[in-house]
């Protein structure tokens, strides 16, 4: 059954234990399970309870007294998306970090980041339209997309701001729109195709039926609608911001200014270039070494134990005692 929390009513007489104002320690009391409606918010319903246990609050003697923190599964709920939320927050961080490292450079850092609130909003749009809710598992699909959300407008961006450098050097440069229209067609089919193959991979999640299906429909969901969103962003703001923000400095005498790649991208280019080298000039024994370590990670994964889900910790421990007629007792920890 979906629990959405456990009530404890109790009697403050003088043989029962007086516990702190805000907790139930012992004594006589009764305990209820409020169980919702399928289909039903979890949250929704506890906040009426609420509502409604505070309206009959001292109606019912200064003896009794009602106790809704003993469980509440909305905290369990709430608990679960404030950490998805944190996971959003430290993976948006993680990648401004990656990016300005490799790009070494404000505004091409500030064109792809432009990609992640624009997804995510668009996202919302979406769910709100169809009127689907924001919960852990919708949060886990946009959690799992944040760092591929940047993904196409960072090849637009890098690709347009390289051709634009170029032009700079030239003779006789282009006009610097025909030059951002140039690179973005250039890489349009490569991001469209990128795309639907990462998508065509999470479409088996919708074949799941019973409660696989049910749980990890919703994270499928949002994973695809915030990368469809993302191609949307960088094949039509990423351009626009490029144009305005990317047609380069000039020095003094007014002549563009090129500009070079970072320290650590430079570094990187050397050391791939010098193993895409190495690995073309010893393509078979690679593959056969990739074949090999393949076949031992299926074997591994085949042998390990499988759970549908992860054991939860919810932070409440509910000790049921139950006495039969002989007086045996019998104890269950939930």
């Amino acid at each position: 059954k979906d629990v959405s929390g456990n009530v404890a009513a109790s009697s403050n007489s003088p043989s029962s234990i007086q516990p702190p104002s805000n907790r139930f320690v012992g004594g006589p009391g009764i305990v209820m399970t409020i169980s919702k409606q399928p289909g039903a918010d979890t949250r929704k319903v506890t906040d009426l309870l609420q509502q409604m246990i505070e309206s009959q609050r001292g109606r019912l003697g200064d003896d009794i007294r009602f106790e809704t923190a003993v469980y509440q599964q909305k905290e369990f709920i709430d608990h679960a998306i404030d950490n998805v939320i944190e996971a959003l927050r430290d993976g948006g961080l993680l990648v401004v970090v990656i990016l300005f490292l490799f790009l070494l450079n404000f505004r091409t850092t500030f064109i792809t980041l432009t990609a992640i609130p624009l997804s995510i909003a668009t996202t919302a749009i979406v769910f709100w339209y169809f009127g689907m809710s924001i919960n852990t598992m919708t949060l886990g699909g946009l959690a799992v997309a944040i760092g591929e959300l940047v993904d196409d407008a960072i090849v637009d961006v890098e690709n347009v701001f390289r051709r634009l450098k170029e032009n700079r050097a030239k003779a006789n440069p282009k006009n610097p729109l025909l030059v951002v229209f140039q690179a973005s067609a250039e890489i349009r089919n490569s991001i469209v195709f990128g795309t639907m193959i990462v998508i065509l991979v999470f479409i088996p999640i919708f074949a799941l039926s019973g409660m696989p299906g049910k749980l990890f429909t919703p994270l499928g969901i949002a994973y695809i609608v915030s990368i469809l969103s993302s191609l949307v962003v960088s094949l039509t703001v990423t351009p626009v911001l490029c144009y305005w923000l990317l047609q380069g400095k000039k020095n003094r005498d007014g002549e563009p200014v090129v500009e070079k790649d970072s320290l650590l991208l430079r570094i990187l280019k050397g050391l791939f270039g010098w193993v895409i080298r190495g690995s073309v000039a010893a393509a078979v024994p690679i593959l056969i070494a990739a074949s090999i370590v393949v076949a031992i990670s299926g074997l591994a994964l085949y042998s390990m134990e499988r759970d549908f889900l992860p054991p939860f910790n919810e932070g409440a421990v509910q000790v049921n005692v139950s006495v039969d007629a002989g007086g045996n007792i019998a104890f269950e920890i939930i």
